[in-house]
């Protein structure tokens, strides 16, 4: 395929997995380069990009099966793409919506006034005319084809796929929402089909064996998981984003907190982004596209659609890993009914390393790829409510809420890229966490209002924050936890307690 008008490469990159192989030609060099450097990060070995001028050149030694004008169709482009294209070869015209194709096309003949017009005049193409005057399509005013036309004999070979605008068009949808993507901020985006998760199966024997522990909302929802047509009828695709969160380990005193909970909701951050994304949809693809984002709130296995679109793969530790991400961001999932040209899954890069598997304080993984619920850290101290096992308390360590280890000790994410969202970022120091301890319902809830601290309630924050110091044996801590023992709820007191006699003196 030769991507005439390449620009940055953006439909060249998108077809390049049907293709056997695609060059871009533009004339501007530093958009080709950019293109180069896309195709580089992308590992694609099958694209070239060449600085050439479409209209001055030729485009015989490239020997082209299709042609695509990228929003620069001009009289020039289509005869140098007739004289080398053979008998029933593709030619196609891409725009992303209706006004590309008024204004590509009102930029280029503005310049080709007919006879006795001034050379900025306006010139309409057909059908359609002043007075009620109509044009046959392919005609401008004055009666003047566009390009001269010739009969072109359909006996030569058939174009190597049947149905190339619909692929095309699939390939321009799916490239312009990588780029509104972009715009709205996600690090990474991929494109996957809306079928059942390949997973599904294990899934359900992962819920059979109890390793949901009582996040009871899973089982509940075990039909829609299994088919995101029943969240969606119809749909056919997913366009799944990654938002980093990557943090320092221990930002203004924030290392008993996981990374992904030290700034805004990340709920409230992702969800209006990918409702904008959604939209987008209805702008590029039309009307009759529907959609439905999800932010681990829908029943939905976000990471199994997430990998078969190609935005990582899913590792030891359960989380979706990325070669440059590594595995410190958000999920979210755009379900929509339009389809888009689809992304390949990406290979599991885990090999055989074990290192997460090993650094489980609790031993949560009972094998690769498969984590008990009910031992992980990230479940004790976030969705389980009641008292912690006193077997586990100790292990529990520095955790208030969450758990990095998992990810921490990851290969993938020592040279992982640092988030660049503000809004995911600490917005000042953590206090001491005795200072939890004081805290009761209405002033909790102001406390944590915009934050997923509030996930864990006040019962489970505060008998986290008693039990990791009782965890760090610090004797300063005891007046808190001595008041807590008063406390209302017989989960906080309970943790105070233990606590207390961790932290008395020998």
């Amino acid at each position: 395929m030769l991507d005439v008008g390449t620009g940055a490469g953006r439909l060249a990159l998108e077809l390049a997995p049907r293709c056997r192989r695609v060059i871009g030609l533009d004339r501007d060099t530093a958009a080709i380069e950019e293109a180069r450097a896309r195709a580089a990060q992308g590992r694609l070995t099958n694209v070239e990009f060449v600085v050439l001028d479409a209209e001055a050149g030729e485009y015989a030694a490239f020997a082209p099966d299709l042609v695509t004008a990228h929003l620069c169709v001009s009289d020039a482009v289509i005869e140098r793409a007739g004289r080398v294209l053979a008998p029933g070869a593709g030619l196609g015209f891409v725009a992303f919506h209706a006004d590309h194709w008024l204004e590509t096309g009102r930029r280029r003949l503005r310049r080709r006034a007919p006879r006795g017009r001034s050379p900025r005049a306006d010139v309409r193409v057909g059908p359609g005319g002043p007075g009620g005057r109509d044009c046959a399509p392919g005609e401008v005013e004055d009666r003047r084809p566009l390009v001269p036309l010739r009969p072109v004999s359909g006996r030569g070979r058939s174009h190597p796929d049947p149905e190339p605008p619909r692929l095309l068009r699939q390939a321009a949808l799916s490239a312009a929402l990588r780029e509104r993507a972009q715009a709205l901020g996600f690090d990474r985006v991929a494109i996957g089909p809306a079928g059942p998760p390949a997973h599904g199966a294990e899934f359900e024997r992962w819920l059979d064996r109890g390793y949901a522990g009582t996040m009871a909302y899973l089982g509940r929802g075990r039909a829609a998981r299994l088919d995101p047509a029943t969240l969606l009828p119809g749909a056919r695709s997913v366009v799944a984003v990654a938002l980093s969160y990557n943090g320092a380990d221990d930002a203004e005193g924030w290392a008993p907190v996981a990374r992904y909970a030290r700034g805004r909701d990340y709920h409230e951050v992702m969800r209006p982004r990918l409702e904008a994304l959604g939209a987008s949809l209805r702008e590029f693809a039309g009307p009759d596209a529907r959609w439905r984002v999800s932010v681990d709130t829908s029943a939905v296995l976000e990471r199994d659609l997430a990998a078969r679109a190609g935005l990582g793969w899913i590792g030891k530790n359960t989380n979706v890993l990325d070669q440059t991400l590594g595995s410190f961001f958000f999920i979210g999932i755009v379900l929509t009914t339009v389809e888009l040209a689809t992304d390949a899954p990406v290979a599991d890069r885990c090999g055989t390393c074990t290192a997460c598997l090993d650094a489980c304080p609790t031993q949560a993984f009972v094998a690769p790829y498969v984590l008990d619920a009910r031992r992980c850290i990230s479940y004790l101290t976030i969705e389980h409510q009641g008292p912690i096992a006193p077997e586990l308390r100790p292990r529990v360590g520095d955790w208030a809420f969450g758990c990095d280890v998992c990810q921490t000790v990851c290969p993938w994410n020592r040279k992982a890229a640092p988030a660049t969202d503000p809004a995911l970022r600490p917005a000042e120091p953590l206090e001491p966490l005795a200072a939890w301890l004081s805290l009761d319902e209405p002033a909790f809830r102001r406390r944590f209002r915009g934050s997923a601290l509030k996930r864990a309630r006040r019962s489970g924050l505060l008998r986290n924050a008693a039990l990791v110091l009782g965890n760090r044996r610090d004797p300063a801590a005891a007046p808190a936890l001595r008041r807590a023992l008063d406390d209302p709820d017989p989960v906080v007191r309970d943790a105070a307690a233990w606590a207390l006699e961790r932290t008395a003196p020998a």
